[in-house]
């Protein structure tokens, strides 16, 4: 909520509800609190709930989900100063994921936030933002979904802290400051009918990020200019790891000590010194076109997963491609050379925004063929004989992206995106992995005050460019179509209803996750998992702002409007 414009305290806020019938999906969401021209005292949560998913062929098995967030925050301002704090707990229950291994038990921890700014007589202004997260996380693969027989049964604890700070100083259209955040992790798997069993997949994992910056903005001739400069230095480190698997005299056993051994011996402190800088520029070249574009040298850094995943797992953050993966700690980070050029064309009736991209990137990190014999072997006996090693290739991107309307008349309105990129190594022939086909998305919308309605066309075109190295799978191309309407009942109230997948089409979205789950009739193992099907969803929001009578210091009030 925003603050009040005088000494009476304002009671605003907002609720919002809404329910989709494919999966049973629900949600609330509430949002209240107190504000005058100084003080803000706001509280806020959110529910929401779902079964499984549907589309034309069946269910996407485990699919349910469980939502909930609380929260609370304070903010004080006057003319020269304002601060502010928040906190956050969220708790995600029982939750499918059917592209991983493991389904979701519950992910629960806090989040805590603060900013302060102060305004100086010179004109500058300094910004302080400090933050701290603590996540707990738990998966297992015998709850949600089918039990696997008791000697493969697992299940995974992750842990997660992390803190940051950022300064910053604007004065004059310059912009300087330093900003620093630090988080540990930490990832064990454990197998519920055996204790003796044990994976320390991520131990005590360090990464430290140290950044210093400063941007500056300004107008040379009709040229309207950004720069800055970046330096950042990480830190990363992780502690020796294990497994029971390595008491194991045979095969698996002595993979999985090699594994073990040369991850432990292993100089697992890497430092980077990251650089980056960039160049944006617009120039008008007459009252409804301007010329835009942009240079930039921007480095990235290994995630941790990337660097300290040792043994051949998914603890990929998410990819969700059906294979094993295993980093790799000498990775150096990613160096991208990136130029953009576009054009921003604008009258009262239309309006077309093409940006024009090419990224060249020394050190890419993506996922290819391992050459580890011991990584091989090991993934071999546990299912998954063609495991991928994080490492560093040389590839580049390019491709455009646009944004465009047309008003065809007072009422009738047409606009969309379209986007394409296109991604190749530059140090083999192949194509880089999973990279988003050619997308457009076109919208009708007829628009009165009160309400309006719309037809989208989602249309995706196949994907064709694929790695072969990576053995992965083209996809083929499909559209749907989505139906939207928006009713604006009074002030404070609006009611929305819409469907999306009218026609119910079936599709496979190419950076969709595989198939974990076996026993699902409807999709097999290893497949693509489908979109979503159709589905009518209805929603009302409501908003509020009424003027509390409350005794000083936070003001005086009498009268109350709604």
């Amino acid at each position: 909520i925003a603050f009040g414009n005088s000494d009476e305290m304002e009671l605003e806020g907002n609720a919002n509800a809404g329910y989709g019938e494919n999966g049973d999906v629900y949600h609330t969401t509430l949002l209240t609190g107190l504000a005058n021209k100084n003080h803000k005292f706001q509280i806020a949560g959110s529910v929401e709930r779902g079964n499984d998913l549907e589309f034309d062929s069946g269910h996407i098995r485990p699919s349910e989900h469980k939502r909930d967030t609380v929260g609370g925050s304070y903010a004080f301002q006057n003319d020269n100063q304002f601060a502010s704090l928040q906190a956050e707990h969220h708790d995600t229950g029982k939750t499918g994921t059917p592209a991983l291994p493991m389904d979701i038990i519950y992910a629960r921890g806090e989040t805590y936030a603060g900013k302060f700014k102060n305004k100086f007589t010179d004109g500058g202004e300094l910004s302080v933002k400090l933050s701290y997260q603590d996540v707990d996380h738990r998966m297992a693969n015998n709850k949600l979904r089918t039990a696997p027989s008791p000697m493969k049964q697992r299940y995974a604890k992750t842990d997660v802290n992390a803190s940051g700070l950022g300064l910053a100083y604007d004065i004059s259209g310059w912009t300087v400051g330093l900003d620093a955040d630090q988080s540990d992790h930490n990832a064990d798997i454990y197998d519920p009918v055996n204790a003796m069993f044990y994976v320390k997949n991520y131990n005590g994992i360090e990464r430290d990020r140290y950044g210093i910056f400063g941007e500056k903005k300004f107008t040379v001739n009709k040229w309207n200019l950004e720069t800055g400069i970046r330096y950042t230095r990480v830190e990363m480190d992780a502690d020796s790891v294990g497994t029971s698997m390595s008491m194991m005299q045979n095969m698996m056993g002595a993979n999985a000590r090699i594994l073990q051994n040369n991850f432990n011996n292993s100089d697992r402190e890497q430092n980077e010194n990251l650089f980056d800088i960039v160049l944006n520029s617009s120039y008008p070249l007459s009252s409804q076109l301007d010329l835009i574009s942009g240079l930039a040298r921007k480095e990235r850094a290994p995630s941790y997963q990337e660097r300290y995943l040792w043994i051949p797992l998914e603890s990929t953050a998410g990819l969700a491609d059906g294979n094993n993966y295993i980093g790799n700690i000498e990775l150096d980070p990613e160096t991208a050379y990136q130029a953009e050029l576009g054009i921003d064309w604008h009258t009262p009736k239309a309006a077309f925004s093409p940006r024009m991209f090419y990224h060249h990137i020394n050190d890419y990190i993506q996922g290819t063929p391992s050459t580890n014999t011991a990584a091989n072997m090991l993934s071999a006996m546990m299912g998954n004989p063609n495991p991928l090693q994080f490492d560093n290739v040389d590839a580049k991107l390019y491709g455009i992206d646009a944004n465009w309307l047309v008003a065809l008349n007072t009422q009738w309105q047409l606009d969309g995106t379209v986007s394409y990129v296109r991604g190749k190594r530059r140090d083999t022939s192949d194509n880089l992995y999973r990279i988003a086909p050619l997308t457009a998305r076109t919208m009708l919308s007829y628009i009165k005050t009160e309400w309006s309605v719309g037809v989208e066309a989602v249309t995706i075109s196949a994907q064709n460019d694929v790695s072969s190295e990576n053995n992965e799978t083209e996809s083929s191309g499909y559209a749907f179509f989505n139906l939207l309407g928006n009713y604006q009942a009074t002030r404070e109230l609006t009611l929305s209803a819409g469907v999306n997948n009218v026609f119910d089409r079936e599709y496979q979205d190419h950076l969709g996750g595989y198939n974990r789950i076996k026993d699902n009739p409807d999709i097999a193992p290893g497949e693509r998992l489908p979109g979503l099907g159709r589905s009518a969803y209805v929603s009302v929001n409501l908003n509020w702002l009424l003027i509390v009578p409350l005794p000083m210091p936070f003001g005086e009030g009498v009268a109350a409007s709604f």
